[in-house]
């Protein structure tokens, strides 16, 4: 559109509410909880501009008249109506890193020519106000870290990668990529699991695992080397000595054989998840999205509703690293080109070790264990089956978790028979949220109920899930899958058993 013709965009109102939060209040006196029916992840998911890189899409790769322009002005209509650190856009870190990631990417779309100069001047003049924002208000906790913090390294290291020559930008660049390590030991199982216990932020994680290290694989040589060489001038790394380092930066893999392993079982537990019908069992909270290309759209050419338990998008981008993985190219094709590494033929990986995963590939009557994660999944000619069933996690945050031990999903000739119901909101409405958390929103045993661990009333206890909740694998081997849950002096076995036909 034309400047006289741009409507400016109101980014502080939850336009399903009609609340908005104050642009010129302090941000840490933002209230997330406001009220029934506000949700502050309205405004919050808009600011994240996901639109922005569809809008360089359009520009770049459609030629839609205008949309260049839009970008341009959307950008600094955001700059202009949220200055640094005031209004509901700079409560959260996660979601500045988040918002600055998909910058980089829009610009980078875009390309030099379509937005101007001075305009990309103001805008880059931002993202070091973003990344010097994000790295004084690093989402780290000791013990029970969670995604925020994996966004908030995965975004500061994309403005490193555009800002080269930023004061602290190398700065950035060796604090993310170490913490990018540490994160994948802590918050991921070897089986490929993350440990907040959620299908939904398996999805956030491992996509924001995969572009971070994406982004750090890109880096040119001459760039890792100088990172090698300024081990005493790093700062301000909540898990590590700062001379500590166990990323090689001289490597064309940057990361560690264990990194990359681990990261291909991510994408393994989502494609060994995924159903006939191309969706995945909704275990624990829906998330959000890092970065996201490829967008559905109707047959007749509209965009239409995403679906979020679409998880195969994570498959595509790994093409580009590893070999193990080849979609169809007719599936998410902006996925695996955002995958690809420029300079490097078919995939980094193809030097890969003996040792490293490859694709299980399904026949009928498999099945896959995956212990740490505590996902059952079983295929006999047209039934698929995913049974819930996770032990004690030491240290993990339960605020994604529900109350679905022994639960499970049940899909029978690519028809959804049994599902879990998710649960679509947070500070909107708790008492929603906590009833689709309960146990008796699950397909397992209810009795008079018992939670199987309590979930606190209000807004206090959006993210809390209390008292200890045990299930054991009792037998498990071909076709049979049988286990045990013991919570509050209660017992419930439950066996599943497949055979051909």
């Amino acid at each position: 559109a034309a400047i006289s013709e741009y409507r400016p965009i109101d980014w502080h109102i939850d336009f399903k509410s009609g609340y908005r939060w104050q642009p010129n209040a302090w941000y840490m006196g933002i209230p997330i909880g406001r009220a029934a029916g506000v949700d502050i992840k309205v405004p919050w998911e808009l600011s994240r501009g996901h639109h922005l890189v569809a809008l360089a899409l359009s520009g770049s790769g459609c030629n839609v008249a205008g949309a260049n322009d839009e970008l341009s002005l959307q950008l600094l209509d955001w700059i202009v109506a949220n200055p640094a650190p005031f209004g509901p856009n700079w409560r959260s870190a996660m979601d500045t890193s988040i918002r600055a990631a998909n910058w980089c990417w829009a610009l980078a779309l875009a390309g030099e020519e379509s937005v101007p100069s001075p305009i990309r001047l103001i805008i880059a003049a931002s993202l070091s106000e973003h990344a010097r924002f994000v790295e004084t208000h690093l989402d780290y906790a000791p013990s029970g870290t969670t995604n925020h913090y994996l966004a908030d390294i995965a975004g500061l290291l994309h403005i490193s990668a555009v800002l080269p020559d930023a004061d602290g930008s190398d700065r950035w660049a060796a604090l993310s990529i170490q913490e990018l390590m540490v994160e994948m030991g802590r918050t991921v199982n070897s089986d490929g699991s993350s440990y907040e216990g959620s299908t939904g932020y398996h999805r956030l994680i491992a996509e924001t695992f995969l572009h971070g290290t994406l982004a750090a694989l890109r880096l040119p040589a001459s760039r890792r080397l100088k990172l090698g060489q300024m081990k005493r001038q790093r700062r301000r790394s909540p898990s590590v000595d700062p001379i500590s380092w166990d990323f090689d930066p001289s490597s064309k893999y940057v990361f560690p054989e264990w990194y990359h392993d681990r990261l291909r079982n991510m994408v393994q537990l989502t494609d060994d998840l995924t159903k006939p019908n191309g969706r995945v069992p909704q275990l624990g909270d829906h998330s959000g999205r890092f970065l996201k290309f490829d967008w559905p759209m109707s047959d007749k050419g509209q965009e239409s509703p995403e679906d979020p338990n679409d998880h195969r998008h994570l498959v595509a981008i790994s093409s580009g690293i590893y070999q193990s993985y080849n979609p169809d190219p007719t599936t998410y094709p902006l996925e695996r080109s955002a995958g690809r590494i420029p300079g490097v033929s078919n995939s980094l990986m193809v030097e890969s070790t003996p040792n490293s995963a490859s694709r299980h590939e399904w026949d009928d009557g498999d099945s896959a264990w995956y212990p740490a994660g505590g996902y059952y999944i079983a295929r006999s000619g047209s039934f698929w089956l995913c049974v819930r069933c996770e032990k004690e996690v030491s240290g993990a945050p339960t605020g994604h978790r529900h109350n679905d031990q022994l639960s499970f999903e049940l899909n029978v000739a690519g028809a959804d028979i049994f599902i879990d119901p998710g649960t679509g909101v947070y500070t909107a409405d708790p008492d929603l949220r906590n009833l689709l958390r309960s146990t008796a929103s699950h397909n397992t045993v209810s009795v008079d109920g018992v939670e199987q661990r309590a979930l606190p009333p209000g807004q206090a206890g959006l993210f809390l899930a209390q008292g200890r909740s045990v299930a054991e694998v009792t037998n498990f081997n071909s076709g049979i899958f049988t286990a045990a849950h013991r919570w509050s002096g209660l017992e419930h076995h439950r066996s599943f058993e497949l055979s051909p036909n």
